[in-house]
C-alpha cells in the first residue's frame, strides 16, 4: 500500500513538473525578459491571455448568433485552446530582437511558417507541432515606430488552418 502511495505521488510531482515546462512562447519570452532586463508586463509591455474556457464561451456566443461574416470565425475557433498577446509601444526594435532571438534559440520547437509566397517577412509568423499537427502559431508583428505584437495561439490545427487564420 506504502508503495503505491508512494507511485502515485511520484508520478503527480513528476506530471505536475513537466506541465510547469510547457509553456507557450509568450510565457517563455516574458520570463526571459524579466532575467535580461529585469522588467516585468507593468513596465513597459503588456500581455493579454484568453482562456480555453473563455475561447469556448465565445465560440457558443457566435454559435448562437446568425450573422453571415462570423461563418469564418465559428470555423476556426472550435481549433483554437488559447491566445495571448503580448504588445509593447516602448523598445519596439528591443522587444522584436528578444522574441526572434528566443525563437532562433528554440530552433528545435519553432519553426519558421510561410501561408504563401506573397506573404513578406513582415509579419512573421512561426509555428510549434507535435507530429503532423500545429499545435502553436506565434505571429511577430512589428509597426514601424509604433508597436511590436507577438500573438501566439495554441490549439489544434493544421497547414491549411493557419493558412485560412492568417488570411483573416
Amino acid at each position: 500500500m506504502k508503495q503505491m502511495l508512494c507511485l502515485l505521488v511520484g508520478m503527480l510531482l513528476s506530471l505536475s513538473a513537466s506541465a510547469e515546462k510547457a509553456q507557450d512562447f509568450v510565457a517563455l519570452l516574458m520570463s526571459d525578459l524579466e532575467e535580461q532586463y529585469g522588467v516585468d508586463d507593468n513596465d513597459e509591455y503588456g500581455c493579454v491571455t484568453v482562456s480555453p474556457s473563455m475561447m469556448e464561451k465565445m465560440l457558443k456566443m457566435l454559435q448562437s448568433k446568425d450573422v453571415k461574416n462570423d461563418e469564418q470565425i465559428q470555423r476556426i475557433l472550435p481549433h483554437v485552446k488559447s491566445m495571448r498577446i503580448f504588445s509593447a509601444t516602448k523598445h519596439i526594435d528591443r522587444y522584436n530582437t528578444a522574441a526572434t532571438k528566443l525563437l532562433n534559440k528554440n530552433a528545435k520547437s519553432y519553426k519558421p511558417f510561410k501561408a504563401s509566397a506573397e506573404k513578406s517577412v513582415d509579419p512573421c509568423v512561426w509555428v510549434r507541432k507535435s507530429g503532423a499537427k500545429v499545435i502553436e502559431m506565434i505571429v511577430l508583428n512589428r509597426k514601424e515606430n509604433e508597436n511590436f505584437q507577438v500573438i501566439n495561439i495554441t490549439g489544434d490545427m493544421n497547414k491549411a488552418f493557419v493558412d485560412e487564420l492568417l488570411k483573416m
